[in-house]
């Protein structure tokens, strides 16, 4: 027969140190993928009551550094006994006991700031403290532990634009800025535009866009009235003081040259190759009228085709010269 001491027996039917935790409350977080500057959203810790008899339980979490925490006892369910906050730590703490099963939610609020950088932000160092009958033990909070904050981004092609025309000639035709949100989703750029340059203009100065699918057309022209001949530059910005990436700055140039020397004129020089086709396109109408005005009262530039009689003077016999052609006397 044999025989156990009683000692031995006594200690084998007490719980030894750990064996009641065996049984886990495996507290886990949920939170978003992506944040905002300036957005308050909700943080939630879950676990279940793994015994009856579940009691001093204390739940540490910690927000990114510098992010604001809020809480409050009836957040929680069931609600909480106490409520502590303090900078990025929160402390929430329920008496108890309570029966096995039982479901617990805990709510805290987090606030990004406003000047947050885009990028990846962690959660760390949460932990469930609790106990089971006499027994304590600890765990650690699983599940989500990063959270992106994301930005706009201002995209913008082409990367340049050059324009050329011919001194007194035609305004070059328009060309076309694409701009769009290239930044994270849900996130919305708003772009103003300006220019540095008198010779050039936009039809649009500012617009929203969500993202690549919201891309905004702005057209964009220059004026070459009475601009000699030469090359000039400008730019283009682009701003909004959210975007990950403002400024954008797109280089305009305009080259500007001579008009094609005239054919068979005769004594004239710079005469055109058409009498009375004063900006050279070689059509004899009221934009030639406009551009001679302005040039006999100092206001443009010369084109070296104004003297449209060749008597060696540009008046108004020039002008009178050119309504006649338009009219089909001369």
């Amino acid at each position: 027969m044999l025989i156990i001491p009683l000692a031995l027996i006594l200690i084998i039917a007490l719980p030894q140190p750990g064996t009641a935790l065996a049984q886990e409350a495996s507290p886990h977080r949920a939170l978003p993928d992506v944040v905002h500057r300036g957005e308050t959203f909700d943080v939630a810790v879950t676990f279940t009551s793994p015994s009856d008899d579940f009691h001093a339980l204390s739940l540490t979490e910690h927000a990114p550094d510098g992010w604001n925490v809020a809480a409050a006892a009836s957040w929680s369910h069931p609600k909480a006994n106490e409520v502590k906050v303090e900078d990025n730590k929160v402390e929430i703490a329920w008496h108890g006991p309570y029966k096995e099963g039982v479901n617990f939610t805990a709510v805290y609020e987090v606030t990004v700031p406003g000047d947050a950088s885009r990028g990846n932000y962690t959660f760390s160092n949460g932990k469930l403290y609790y106990h089971i009958g006499e027994l304590g033990d600890d765990r650690d909070v699983t599940g989500d532990f990063v959270t992106q904050v994301v930005l706009p981004e201002i995209a913008v092609t082409p990367s340049n634009l050059a324009f050329g025309a011919v001194r007194g000639g035609l305004t070059p035709g328009n060309q076309t800025l694409f701009i769009w949100n290239s930044g994270g989703s849900g996130t919305t750029l708003s772009w103003t535009l300006y220019d540095d340059a008198d010779w050039l203009e936009e039809n649009a100065t500012y617009g929203n866009s969500t993202g690549v699918d919201d891309k905004i057309l702005v057209g964009v022209s220059v004026n070459i009235t009475g601009m000699s001949v030469g090359d000039y530059c400008a730019n283009i910005t682009i701003a909004d003081p959210e975007a990950v990436n403002s400024p954008q700055v797109i280089p305009v140039t305009l080259h500007i040259s001579s008009p094609p020397p005239s054919e068979g004129g005769g004594g004239g020089g710079g005469s055109p190759s058409v009498r009375g086709d004063v900006n050279g396109d070689e059509v004899v109408d009221e934009r030639d009228l406009t551009i001679l005005k302005e040039i006999i009262l100092g206001l443009g530039a010369d084109t070296g085709s104004e003297d449209c009689n060749r008597d060696g003077k540009v008046d108004a016999r020039d002008l009178t010269m050119i309504k006649r052609i338009i009219l089909g006397i001369e």
